[in-house]
């Protein structure tokens, strides 16, 4: 029991005198003075929803406070649950399971990647200053609560003990998308299945690594899934959500086999000021340039314009491949990023960052 009152919310929902689930009343939304926390909005009609992005009521100061900019009204999807995905996600082959939590504040950046595969359980991190790779015998999932030796994280944080890294991090509430970020890709039996858990959520608590301790109070953090048998032979990923403006931006495009053949596909989310816009090929995006650095889609009244300039060649991180993690790639951290999104040629925004994540996998056989 210590350890889940070590992370806010409890595990289990609250209930009332009569032994009822505990429903939060209109004063309790009226305390938190936030818009989308309202009958109306985000918990409406879930009481799972209730349990996962709000704290008890006996004490509800213990979590970061919600940033309205990032929730979404009626914001809990399936595609934000923990326990999203299939080992095998291939039909008849055994495949692999991972988690991705980034944590933001200033120039610190670190991010743990739990996960499973053939090959056995895993946490990895990355940092500005490197990455390091932790075998773990048995990595679970139960209530939404991803356990991994001494690891545990879920929608309310995280709790790290690895050799020379410990954490603890609370989260505020997810803001996931408005759906399923594959579309109906999502029926179909697919190489990679991607998703995203957060697009941006506020932080509490610190990060040590050899002794050096790291401050994430206020900062902000995104989290999503990946699960399948391998990464796609070549792709391009990148992620922000520290802009001078509240935007939380998620973009890949990869070569994509699918029913014996391959197209390269695409898919984006963006929030903006609470405003979901997603450029998708299952929604007719257009890809106009796609090199390492310049990427230019458009879609109906829509075009988005990136920049990237990765500050150092990556660091090296282990990739999926067959079921296995045995491939390699390189994150880049604090990658500058130039952003501009219009909308019937009028600028709906332009932002710079130099906090961006990106990945780029050129294609092999070219």
């Amino acid at each position: 029991m210590a350890r889940r009152r070590a992370i806010c919310p409890p595990p289990s929902p609250p209930r009332n005198s009569s032994g009822r689930p505990w429903r939060p009343s209109n004063s309790f939304y009226r305390a938190h003075n936030n818009p989308h926390l309202s009958p109306k909005g985000v918990l409406s009609g879930s009481k799972q929803t209730a349990r996962l992005l709000v704290c008890s009521p006996a004490s509800p100061r213990r979590c970061p406070k919600p940033d309205r900019f990032y929730l979404l009204p009626g914001g809990h999807t399936k595609g934000s649950t923990i326990k999203e995905g299939c080992v095998r996600n291939m039909q008849g082959q055994k495949g692999f399971e991972g988690w991705y939590f980034k944590h933001q504040k200033g120039d610190s950046m670190v991010a743990f990647i739990p996960g499973r595969a053939q090959s056995g359980g895993f946490v990895q991190m990355i940092s500005q200053k490197g990455a390091r790779q932790f075998a773990v015998s048995r990595v679970t999932i139960k209530d939404g609560i991803i356990r991994a030796d001494q690891c545990r994280f879920s929608k309310q944080g995280c709790r790290i003990r690895l050799p020379g890294v410990s954490a603890e991090i609370r989260y505020g509430p997810f803001a996931p998308l408005g759906s399923d970020i594959m579309g109906p890709f999502r029926f179909f039996p697919m190489e990679c299945r991607h998703g995203v858990l957060s697009m941006a959520h506020r932080l509490r608590g610190s990060i040590t690594v050899d002794g050096e301790r790291y401050d994430f109070d206020g900062g902000l953090g995104y989290a999503e899934k990946d699960s399948g048998t391998s990464f796609p032979r070549s792709y391009l990923w990148v992620q922000c959500n520290d802009f001078p403006a509240p935007c939380s931006l998620m973009l890949s495009i990869a070569r994509v086999p699918f029913c014996g053949a391959a197209f390269r596909g695409c898919i984006c989310a963006i929030l903006y000021r609470g405003k979901e816009y997603r450029l998708a090929t299952y929604r007719g995006v257009r890809i106009r340039v796609f090199t390492p650095e310049h990427i230019r889609l458009s879609q109906g009244d829509l075009t988005l314009e990136l920049n990237l300039t990765p500050t150092h060649a990556g660091h090296p991180l282990r990739a999926p491949q067959r079921g296995t993690m045995s491939n390699t790639i390189r994150e880049s951290c604090n990658a500058h990023l130039e952003a501009r999104l219009t909308k019937n040629g009028k600028t709906v925004f332009h932002l710079q960052s130099g906090h961006a994540v990106y990945e780029f996998v050129p294609d092999p056989r070219r």
